[in-house]
This record gives structure tokens, C-alpha cells and sequence, in this order.
């Protein structure tokens, strides 16, 4: 049996290749903070890998300003007792029924604007989703704006509105 000849100068042993690692999967902290800058889809944040933890932090370090928006939006949605006004429902989306009484009755309490399209405005401006169809028709969804769970809203920011050139 015959040697296959092997070749006088030594050949390379490595091959360089250029392998991408897998991509990583952002933390929870990342997600929360992606949702709070951008219009996104719905996204059930209560079942993020981490969500637990990172949420119990957001609680110990009383992250965020209590005096914006959203944190006032949640705590007048949570403090108002009349559900023929304004409610959560299933714990996810803003319904807000009575919008006469909520403008005169509710709204003064927590903010210097008391109009309706002031309301709308901003719920606009912080990626509030209005429901087109379905049951809850005129309601407003965030995937931040969660029942049981105001330090969320830490991460809701003001969407910039770009304004028309002149």
C-alpha cells in the first residue's frame, strides 16, 4: 500500500471564517425601555424573562418622576372610584367612559389642562394606542400602562411629534 505524498511546505491548518455569533436577546430592562420611547405592538411585558425582578427594582429605587403624565394618568385611573367615568379593564386598557364628567369632575384634580383634546393629545404623544374595533372601541391601550403595575409607566416617554415644515 502506497503514502498519498504529502506536499513539501506545510499547508495552513486553520481556516479563517468569519462565524457570527447567535444574536443576543435584550434584557428586560432593554425591552421596557424600547416600549416607553416608540409606538410598538402589543407585548405582554408581565411575561419578559426577568420581568419579576427588574420590577421589584423599579419599586425599591422609586424609579421615575411621580409628576409626569403617565404616572398621574395611572394614579387617577386607580383613585377614581366611579367606574361609570373612566376604568381599567382586564387590567391592560384605559377605557374612558363618562369623557364630560372626566373632563369637569376628575381631570382638574390632577391636571392644570382640562380639556378633552389636551387629554387625547397627550395620550397621543406618550404612544397611547386608541382600539379602532371590538368591544372596547374608543379605549386606549400602552403595553406599559398595566393595572397593578404603576412603576411601569417610568419608562413611557414623550413620543416626538415632528412638526410640519412651513
Amino acid at each position: 500500500q502506497q503514502q498519498p505524498m504529502l506536499p513539501s511546505s506545510p499547508l495552513p491548518l486553520t481556516v479563517a471564517a468569519t462565524i457570527a455569533p447567535p444574536p443576543r436577546q435584550p434584557s428586560c430592562m432593554e425591552v421596557l425601555q424600547r416600549l416607553g420611547s416608540c409606538k410598538m405592538q402589543s407585548i405582554d411585558v408581565l411575561k419578559l424573562p426577568g420581568f419579576a425582578q427588574v420590577y421589584q427594582e423599579l419599586q425599591d429605587s422609586q424609579h421615575g418622576d411621580g409628576d409626569t403624565f403617565p404616572f398621574l394618568l395611572h394614579r387617577l385611573v386607580t383613585e377614581c372610584t366611579d367606574e361609570s367615568i373612566v376604568r381599567f379593564v382586564q387590567g391592560r386598557i384605559l377605557v374612558l367612559v363618562d369623557k364630560d364628567r372626566l373632563v369637569r369632575e376628575i381631570l382638574p384634580q390632577y391636571y392644570q389642562q382640562t380639556k378633552w383634546g389636551s387629554l387625547q393629545r397627550q395620550l397621543h404623544n406618550y404612544g397611547f394606542q386608541r382600539i379602532a374595533h371590538g368591544p372596547f372601541r374608543g379605549a386606549y391601550h400602552h403595553p406599559l400602562f398595566l393595572q397593578d403595575h404603576p412603576a411601569l409607566c417610568a419608562f413611557m416617554q414623550r413620543v416626538r411629534v415632528k412638526k410640519a415644515a412651513v
